[in-house]
């Protein structure tokens, strides 16, 4: 008996599966997503599954359509990343589409499932909504572990140097890596470094002089975000900054240059120990090979 594909159902599955994938992929890597981000990348995913109607196309050529797809569900997801950012990602989820394919294609060949339809590298499966629900919860829980397992990898408390150019201009500073710290600019979802004002006001650029000496509209400027975040004490906006060039090393190693904002605080930051609260994510944050010391 054949079995009818619906297409809300088609793009409603292959929606939640693209969006477990890119966002996996993207936690593998150390790629901070924001998740409507994820979900317009899984989006374009899903409508590459419109591909299960097509007449039969060779190995070959749906290969190139999914890689075509990869591509575009990344630059999607992914528009404010680095080149080399951008391809990490391309290749984690080239890598974790290619594993869960294999594991479809086992269940298909072994088990067989009524309803289940695999076709031009697209998948299909009869089921209705209650299903359809507790499979997004599932893939719900997935992501968390896996979420909390690479945030566990990040050594908490622990130190690194910064070094920060902007206009020719370099500062060096000693930061925490705060697992309580999770603040990433909104657009792009890079990790955030806080800093006091006069630790980097030598690469600072002059909006956010301007922001602090009260000059209104400044916030629009090129160049500079809004970082927004919440204490125990309430919530606010800092400024913040996107250096030209940025290395970080642990413990005298060697410098691995990586992509972050510079928040800005008037306030002091850290102790004798250290000048600046990091997001530890920074230290996944590579894109590009090391080439110095800091």
């Amino acid at each position: 008996m054949a079995t009818v594909v619906y297409v809300d159902v088609l793009i409603a599955l292959n929606f939640i599966i693209n969006f477990v994938l890119i966002w996996a992929a993207a936690k593998l890597v150390g790629v901070d997503l924001r998740p409507i981000r994820a979900c317009a990348g899984a989006l374009v995913g899903a409508l590459g599954a419109l591909s299960i109607f097509l007449p039969s196309m060779g190995v070959w050529t749906s290969g190139a359509l999914k890689i075509l797809f990869c591509l575009m569900m990344v630059a999607v997801a992914c528009q404010s990343c680095r080149p080399m950012g951008l391809l990490r990602l391309m290749l984690s989820l080239l890598f974790v589409s290619f594993v869960v394919a294999g594991l479809m294609l086992a269940l298909y060949l072994w088990l067989a499932p009524a309803g289940m339809i695999m076709h031009n590298g697209a998948v299909y499966f009869s089921i209705g909504a209650l299903p359809l629900l507790l499979i997004t919860g599932l893939c719900y829980g997935v992501v968390e572990l896996i979420s909390r397992w690479t945030r566990r990898r990040q050594a908490p408390g622990e130190l690194c140097r910064l070094r920060m150019v902007r206009g020719g201009r370099s500062v060096s500073l000693v930061a925490l890596l705060d697992t309580g710290n999770h603040l990433t600019e909104p657009f792009s979802g890079l990790p955030v470094v806080i800093c006091a004002y006069g630790d980097v006001s030598p690469i600072m650029p002059e909006a956010v002089a301007a922001y602090y000496g009260g000059e209104t509209g400044v916030q629009s400027q090129p160049g500079l975000r809004m970082i927004p975040f919440r204490t125990i004490k309430g919530g606010g906006a800092l400024p913040a900054f996107r250096p030209d060039r940025v290395l970080c090393s642990q413990s005298g190693g060697v410098a691995q240059p990586c992509d972050l904002y510079v928040a800005v605080t008037l306030d002091p930051v850290g102790d004798e120990r250290y000048a600046a609260i990091a997001n530890p994510a920074i230290l996944s944050h590579y894109f590009e090979r090391a080439g110095e010391l800091v």
